[in-house]
């Protein structure tokens, strides 16, 4: 699998909403780890700004990896942060 689709696919033009939402999700989580300093967000927390549950999407992304449903560029974005 190529761990680089994701990018390349966005350089052709080509989009996915499901995906620029994953995004925009994993920016706050980026976001979150900066002002918290980790990134251990409660199930419950909940980015006002965006009215993003973030603790639930990160819970998701979660059990996604468990189950192999993540592409490898998703997951290496995950683990990196």
């Amino acid at each position: 699998l190529d761990v680089n689709l994701d990018e390349r696919l966005t350089n052709l033009g080509w989009s996915d909403p499901l995906l620029e939402q994953w995004y925009k999700n994993y920016h706050l989580l980026v976001e979150y780890r900066d002002r918290e300093g980790h990134c251990n967000v409660p199930q419950s927390y909940r980015d006002e700004e965006s009215a993003t549950n973030l603790g639930t999407w990160l819970d998701k992304q979660k059990q996604k990896k468990k189950k192999s449903k993540l592409t490898p560029s998703l997951v290496i974005l995950l683990e990196e942060v």
